[in-house]
């Protein structure tokens, strides 16, 4: 059955490994991406900060000083990590 992972890899060797890990089990896995500009992320973060359903495993706020550590390690997938598909 089809499903997705939001996994968060934000590194190249994350995301190979994990396509290593599929491989491995005999199972295919595609990388989708989207490109939501960083200030809008943000917002998406400090709204789920605020408004926490009962879907939200996260039992802690992230903090601007966080998001911003994330953003300094991220690497977005080349356009070679996007075109490979299994």
């Amino acid at each position: 059955m089809p499903c997705v992972l939001d996994l968060g890899f934000g590194q190249k060797v994350q995301r190979h490994r994990f396509a290593e890990l599929a491989a491995a089990a005999g199972l295919p896995a595609r990388l989708h991406f989207l490109d939501v500009p960083a200030e809008e992320r943000w917002r998406r973060v400090r709204a789920r900060n605020e408004n926490r359903g009962d879907t939200c495993q996260l039992g802690f706020d992230v903090t601007r000083e966080m998001f911003d550590f994330v953003e300094s390690i991220w690497e977005p997938p080349s356009e070679a990590e996007l075109e490979s598909r299994e």
